[in-house]
């Protein structure tokens, strides 16, 4: 890495929506998958305490270059000096869902979700999207820096998302779509393959991936999933 690694997962918060937004398009820009500006910033602004970014000190003057390249924003730090900023690498943005699975419900967003978020309606005018009442973390989107993939970040990041996930006691499974290559990636984190998705929403194939939580007070056996996932 071109910096001092010294991350930090926190939550996205809307001042992060354009940032997640490119992220987006850097990794999906050759993909079928794709992405939508306005689900990407409703999960945002609407998922509360679900979704978060892996983000890292870095000094603007040492890697002034590298920084450019990168073409993203960086947010200044209380008391420290202008040119060390704070950047995000990998973002994961999720909403809460009703179904075991990911469902085209679970992808959409309500059409008057603005109205909601500027007060001037209270209702969403759809069960769809976001609902805070269910049991299942609807994983949307898990996206690496394309200047910085190969790193293990994402395991990492995924790893920690689903361990707070966990120990909030927010839900009692976290859910995902893939690709059938992607299985293998998912699995070593933790997620089984229970298989093919009925989804409409998104042009391909695409493979329902779980992870069951175990109760709040059992700790995840990671070692256990990475020797089960060899096996595959």
């Amino acid at each position: 890495m071109p910096f001092c690694f010294n991350p930090k997962l926190a939550f996205l918060q809307p001042q992060h929506v354009a940032t997640t937004i490119f992220l987006e398009q850097c990794a999906f820009e050759h993909s079928q998958r794709g992405f939508s500006k306005q689900l990407t910033e409703y999960r945002i602004r609407f998922s509360g305490t679900l979704s978060y970014g892996l983000f890292n000190i870095c000094d603007v003057t040492e890697r002034k270059d590298w920084l450019l390249k990168m073409k993203m924003r960086g947010w200044n730090m209380p008391d420290c000096r202008e040119d060390v900023r704070r950047f995000m690498f990998v973002h994961m943005v999720a909403t809460m869902g009703c179904d075991p699975v990911v469902t085209d419900k679970d992808m959409d967003c309500p059409k008057n979700w603005k109205e909601v978020l500027h007060g001037r309606q209270r209702y969403p005018s759809e069960p769809v999207g976001h609902r805070s009442y269910g049991k299942t973390v609807c994983l949307h989107s898990i996206v690496v820096n394309p200047w910085l993939r190969g790193l293990g970040l994402g395991t990492a990041a995924l790893k920690s998302f689903v361990q707070r996930i966990h120990s909030r006691g927010l839900a009692d499974r976290v859910a995902l779509l893939c690709h059938k290559h992607e299985i293998r990636f998912f699995a070593k984190c933790g997620f089984k393959n229970i298989g093919r998705s009925d989804t409409t929403s998104l042009p391909g194939q695409y493979y329902n991936m779980i992870f069951d939580l175990p109760e709040r007070d059992t700790h995840i056996a990671w070692k256990g999933i990475l020797e089960d996932a060899e096996k595959l």
